[in-house]
């Protein structure tokens, strides 16, 4: 979206980490890098399991995206 055709309004980034699941995760980190995004934690295995990376997209909005095939989904958890 381009950002400056318009005005923003009262529009800001999302506070909260917006999570997807994805099935390559090292091309969609070099995807993001490509396009601007800035990445605040590499590719990293979580102390639950999955395998993931967050950044922030160009607008500001944090981003996890998480191996599909470690994808937790609280199965296990004392939580759950």
């Amino acid at each position: 979206m381009d950002w400056t055709s318009e005005d923003r309004g009262a529009f800001s980034p999302t506070c909260e980490a917006l999570y997807l699941a994805v099935d390559d995760l090292e091309t969609v980190h070099e995807r993001a890098m490509d396009a601007g995004a800035q990445v605040t934690s590499s590719i990293e295995v979580r102390p639950w399991g999955e395998r993931s990376f967050y950044c922030l997209d160009p607008d500001g909005n944090h981003l996890c995206f998480v191996d599909g095939e470690t994808l937790f989904l609280g199965h296990g958890a004392y939580w759950a």
